[in-house]
């Protein structure tokens, strides 16, 4: 390939040239070696990049002089870096660290869904208890000039981080404020007031509220969610049914599911987010087994080859193995399957051959002596 490539050093200056071979040279102005170079001016050219260590160091330290394209450049070229091994952990965290306070909604959220996987699949209650402590003031320091911001960005952004806070990183703050204004503006065991919640934050709310408030607002929401006549709520509150945690709520669901309580495709959706609640994964797994071909007669018709997206929660070899053995012993089924299929599990051994670069951010979170597991994925489903 031929890549169009400029750098940005502390003082400003540029140094563009074209890439044609595997490695080159650029040679600096007069030879002095700058604080700090940024090898994506301008967050213009269409590559990622890394740097020695101390390189990344210095930086960082100037993070707040870089563009905003500058800025997600680094973000993504970091993670990059991280999960080919070639940036260490403890640099990942402080990229995060400073980026969770940067004033650009796009460079706060560009490292949450990296995040989230990782907080999926490779680290338990104590790695993120150190997480949220090291990121944790710094995400709500951005919340709260996100929610005193009247700009819709700003508000977006609160919606975002609220939702990031209290499912993906579990902070009982703001998880609490959810819950109570899902209660509220559902009426659970209170008046409805219906300005407790808004639309933006209808999944986040609900989602923590079926956890958090256990089976008697999930059996609630199943019968009060179709009487607002509001299609943004019916579909949110169809997904938030299946993070259920609690079993009695799971089995409910799973009850009702392939009756009229869902349309079929907000069936397809709770399933996808079942699979994806880790601690009830494999009940769900269990459940799709052996109803599998009501299952599909479920789905609408054209979604039917997309059911193998529900293994894509999927981080081990049982779960791969389970993964793989239902959907061969049932192709016939599901014609069309065969792309989803390929692309679940290429992201399946994706997510295990990540694992040493996420049992590695575990053991910098808990390197005060905590005992941390290796060797493969950290919280790992299976069936039965």
């Amino acid at each position: 390939w031929t890549i169009p490539l400029c750098l940005r050093d502390a003082a400003g200056t540029r140094y563009c040239t074209m890439l044609r071979e595997p490695a080159s040279s650029i040679e600096l102005d007069k030879g002095v070696c700058p604080d700090w170079l940024m090898p994506n001016a301008g967050g213009a050219g269409y590559y990622r990049w890394s740097l020695p260590a101390d390189q990344w160091a210095g930086l960082l330290a100037a993070f707040d002089e870089l563009g905003d394209m500058e800025a997600l450049s680094l973000v993504d070229s970091a993670i990059a870096a991280f999960e080919t091994g070639e940036l260490p952990p403890g640099v990942l965290l402080a990229v995060i660290q400073r980026s969770a306070r940067h004033s650009r909604r796009e460079v706060v959220m560009a490292p949450l869904a990296a995040l989230a996987r990782y907080l999926e699949h490779y680290l338990d209650a104590g790695a993120r208890a150190a997480l949220v402590e090291r990121v944790g003031p710094s995400y709500a320091a951005t919340l709260a000039r996100a929610r005193a911001s009247g700009e819709p960005g700003e508000q977006l952004l609160a919606a975002q981080l609220q939702d990031f806070m209290s499912r993906s990183l579990r902070m009982p703050g703001p998880r609490a404020d959810l819950a109570r204004r899902a209660a509220a503006f559902t009426g659970f065991e209170m008046p409805r007031d219906s300005g407790a919640l808004s639309s933006d934050l209808y999944p986040a709310a609900l989602a923590v509220a079926v956890q958090d408030l256990g089976v008697g607002f999930t059996r609630h929401l199943l019968g009060w969610r179709q009487t607002l006549d509001d299609p943004l709520f019916e579909g949110a509150s169809a997904v938030a049914l299946g993070a259920a945690t609690d079993p009695e709520s799971v089995a409910l669901v799973q009850e009702k599911l392939l009756g009229d309580a869902f349309g079929s495709r907000e069936a397809f959706d709770l399933l996808h987010e079942a699979m994806a609640t880790a601690p009830v994964a494999p009940l769900h797994w269990q459940w799709i087994a052996g109803h599998f071909p009501a299952v599909v007669d479920k789905v609408p018709a054209q979604w039917r080859r997309r059911l193998p997206m529900l293994g894509d929660a999927f981080c081990d070899e049982d779960g791969a193995s389970a993964f793989e053995a239902l959907f061969t012993e049932h192709a016939d089924l599901l014609p069309g399957y065969r792309r989803s299929y390929e692309q679940t599990r290429e992201t399946i051994a994706l997510c295990r051959a990540l694992a040493p670069q996420g049992n590695s951010l575990a053991a910098e979170l808990t390197s005060n002596g905590a005992v941390v597991a290796s060797g493969g994925a950290r919280r790992t489903r299976s069936t039965p």
